[in-house]
C-alpha cells in the first residue's frame, strides 16, 4: 500500500467545488519506453476521474469518447480522439483530455554501440561542464542529507565513473577473449552457456535501447546527426497538437502535462511558443494564432521530470572561448529558467598568481560596507554571493564617492537604476539579474584592480522575454524514491514533494495511480 503524506493542499479539496469556470483541456505528452497509443490518456484520465468521482458532491460525472474533424498542414484532414469529463449540471464548461503519442517516431532507430558511445560522450561533456563551472556544484549539490534528494544524480561523483564504466563495458568482450586461453575449462564452459549468455544479453540491450535510446535521440541538438531530424520532428507534431488545440474555439483553457522525457518535449514545446511570440510581427496573419497560444495555455504539470538533469547532459556544450555562441544557445531555453549564467561569477581557475581568493575577500572586508552574507568569509562562494547585491554600487558610492569607474559601469549603472536599489535580488527578472551580477564584477574589478580578475567575456543581450512566464502557472512532482525526477532547482516552479511508498526506481512509473498527485492539480487548476 502506497505511504501518502500530506502536502498541504488534500485536505482542501473537501467540499470544493472542484470543476473549472471555462472549458478546459489537458495534453498529456507520455514518456520514455514502449508507449502504445492511448495508454497514458487512459491512465492521467482514471486517476483525474477517481479524485473528481470522490469530490463532486453527488453530480454524476460521465465519461466520454469524443472524435473531432481538424485539418493538418496542406490541408490534411484527420480525425482526433479525446475524452471528455461531462459533469451534470455543467455541461459547458467540459474537461477534455488529449494525447500526444511520440514514441512510435523512436522504433528501431539507434543501435546499443550507438547508445553506449553517446552515453560516454555525455558523461565527458558533463563532467567537463562541471569543471569549468564549479559554482553550480557549490549553489546547488551537497545541500541536503539524502544525495537522491532534489535531483543529485546530477553529481560530479557519478559523472566521474560513469565514463570509466561503459568504457569497461565496451572493452569487456575483447577482454574475455584474452582471459579464456589462461583460465582451464573457461573456453568450454562459455561455449556450452553461449546460447543462455546470448539471449540474456540481447533482453538487456533491448531494453537498454527501448528506454535509454529515446533520451539520446531526443536530446541531440547536433544538426550534423541522423537523429537531429526525429527530434526535430517530433518537436514539431508536439507544437502543432497545442496549436490545434488552440484553434478550437471550444477550448478556453490548456494545460500541457508532460511526464518522465515528455516533460522535456513539453518544455521545449513552450519554449518554441515563446520564442514565436517574441518574433510576431502585428501585421503578420500568424499574430492571431499566436497570441491565442499565449493566451489560452494557462498550466504546465510535469511529475518524474529530468528537467534538472537535461540542462546538464544533455544541452549542447561549448567552449569558455565560445562565450557568444553559448548565450545565443542559452536564449532559446528561457521559460521560467533561474539565472544559469555564470560569466560574472568567479572561478576558482581565474585565481592564479598574483590573483588570490584571500587577498580580494580581505580587501572588501577592510572597507567595511557593512554588508551580510550567509556564506563562509574568504571563499569563492562568499564571493560570488556579493555580486548578488542589487545595492552593492550604491552602498560603495557612500564609502569612495570619489572613485572613478569605466564605460562599461557607468553603462550598467544607468541600466539597472530603475530597480537596483528598490528589490531584492530574488525579485529581479532574469535578465536583471544577469546586469547586476556583471555590474558588480565590474565593480571589483576596477576598484581592486591588483586582486581582483578581470572577466573574460561580454554580454549578449537577450531578445527573447519571458512572455509566457506569468501566463502559466507550473507545478513539479517528485519523489525521491524516483532516480529520474527531482527538485527542479533551475526552474521557477512550484515543486511538490511526493511520499508515494514505492521502492527506488519503481516510484518513476508510479505517479499515474497516485491520487494525491492528482488532487493537488486539481487543486491547482480546477478549484
Amino acid at each position: 500500500m502506497d505511504k501518502v503524506i500530506d502536502t498541504g493542499t488534500r485536505d482542501l479539496l473537501k467540499g470544493q467545488n472542484m470543476w473549472p469556470k471555462k472549458k478546459t483541456a489537458f495534453l498529456i505528452i507520455h514518456g520514455i519506453g514502449e508507449q502504445n497509443p492511448f495508454e497514458t490518456l487512459d491512465a492521467f484520465v482514471r486517476g483525474f476521474y477517481k479524485v473528481l468521482e470522490k469530490n463532486n458532491n453527488g453530480k454524476n460525472i460521465d465519461i466520454k469518447h469524443c472524435i473531432k474533424p481538424r485539418t493538418g498542414d496542406n490541408n490534411v484532414e484527420w480525425v482526433e480522439n479525446f475524452i471528455s469529463l461531462v459533469k451534470e449540471g455543467r455541461t459547458e464548461c467540459s474537461i477534455d483530455f488529449y494525447e500526444y503519442y511520440w514514441a512510435h517516431r523512436m522504433e528501431g532507430e539507434i543501435t546499443f554501440q550507438e547508445l553506449v558511445d553517446w552515453l560516454i560522450k555525455t558523461s565527458d561533456g558533463a563532467k567537463k561542464f562541471y569543471h569549468e563551472n564549479a559554482q553550480i556544484v557549490k549553489e546547488y549539490e551537497g545541500k541536503k542529507d539524502d544525495a537522491f534528494k532534489a535531483g543529485e544524480f546530477k553529481n560530479y561523483w557519478y559523472l566521474k565513473h560513469l565514463g570509466w564504466f561503459l568504457r569497461l563495458l565496451l572493452a569487456l568482450p575483447h577482454i574475455v577473449v584474452k582471459v579464456i586461453p589462461i583460465i582451464p575449462y573457461l573456453g568450454s564452459i562459455l561455449e556450452f552457456l553461449r546460447p543462455v549468455i546470448k539471449v540474456l544479453f540481447s533482453k538487456v540491450t533491448k531494453t537498454f535501447v527501448e528506454y535509454m535510446g529515446d533520451v539520446a535521440i531526443y536530446t541531440t541538438t547536433d544538426v550534423k546527426s541522423k537523429h537531429y531530424n526525429i527530434r526535430k520532428l517530433i518537436l514539431y507534431d508536439s507544437f502543432k497538437q497545442v496549436e490545434t488545440l488552440t484553434k478550437d474555439k471550444d477550448i478556453e483553457n490548456i494545460i500541457i502535462v508532460g511526464h518522465s522525457l515528455g516533460s522535456v518535449i513539453a518544455y521545449d514545446t513552450i519554449n518554441r511558443i515563446n520564442y514565436l511570440i517574441n518574433s510576431i510581427n502585428e501585421e503578420t496573419d500568424k499574430e492571431a494564432i499566436i497570441m491565442d497560444l499565449a493566451n489560452k495555455i494557462k498550466g504546465f504539470i510535469t511529475f518524474g521530470s529530468p528537467l534538472d538533469k537535461t540542462a546538464f547532459f544533455f544541452r549542447e556544450r561549448t567552449s569558455k572561448e565560445q562565450y557568444v555562441r553559448r548565450q545565443i544557445l542559452s536564449h532559446f531555453h528561457s521559460f521560467k529558467i533561474r539565472d544559469l549564467d555564470l560569466s560574472s561569477y568567479f572561478c576558482l581557475d581565474e585565481f592564479k598568481p598574483p590573483f588570490t581568493v584571500k587577498k580580494l575577500c580581505k580587501a572588501i572586508k577592510n572597507d567595511n560596507y557593512k554588508i551580510s552574507l550567509q556564506s563562509v568569509k574568504n571563499t569563492i562562494t562568499w564571493l560570488n554571493e556579493l555580486l548578488k547585491e542589487p545595492k552593492f554600487y550604491s552602498i560603495l558610492r557612500e564609502k569612495k564617492p570619489d572613485i572613478g569607474f569605466t564605460k562599461k559601469v557607468i553603462d550598467l549603472v544607468d541600466k539597472t537604476d530603475g530597480y537596483r536599489n528598490d528589490k531584492e535580488f530574488s525579485e529581479l527578472e532574469i535578465q536583471e539579474q544577469i546586469y547586476i551580477k556583471r555590474l558588480n564584477r565590474l565593480i571589483l574589478e576596477e576598484t581592486y584592480p591588483e586582486k581582483a580578475p578581470k572577466i573574460l567575456e561580454e554580454i549578449v543581450c537577450n531578445p527573447i522575454k519571458p512572455r509566457l512566464d506569468s501566463n502559466i502557472t507550473w507545478i513539479n512532482f517528485w519523489d525521491e524514491k524516483d532516480p529520474v525526477s527531482g527538485n527542479l532547482d533551475f526552474y521557477v516552479v512550484d515543486n511538490i514533494p511526493l511520499v508515494m511508498g514505492k521502492k527506488y526506481g519503481i516510484a518513476h512509473n508510479a505517479y499515474w495511480k497516485y491520487e494525491g498527485m492528482y488532487a493537488d492539480i486539481c487543486k491547482h487548476f480546477l478549484t
